[in-house]
């Protein structure tokens, strides 16, 4: 549900990150950037810190309820 929510905000549309990975939705956001940092692109993922620090929030979130 939240995630959902998320996803219709951050995406309303397709976007596409470096020359040609599309991204719909969160998850494809997360794929991309462990694609990056796991194939060497990137020496580390840590500039994502934020994004992954509000994810947890909105889980931890969504389990309180």
């Amino acid at each position: 549900m939240y995630c959902g929510s998320l996803d219709r905000r951050l995406y309303p549309s397709r976007t596409t990150a470096g020359q040609s990975f599309v991204i719909q939705h969160v998850g494809d956001r997360i794929e991309f950037g462990r694609h990056s940092a796991g194939q060497g692109h990137w020496g580390d993922i840590s500039s994502e810190a934020v994004f992954y620090g509000l994810m947890t929030a909105a889980i931890f979130y969504a389990q309180s309820e």
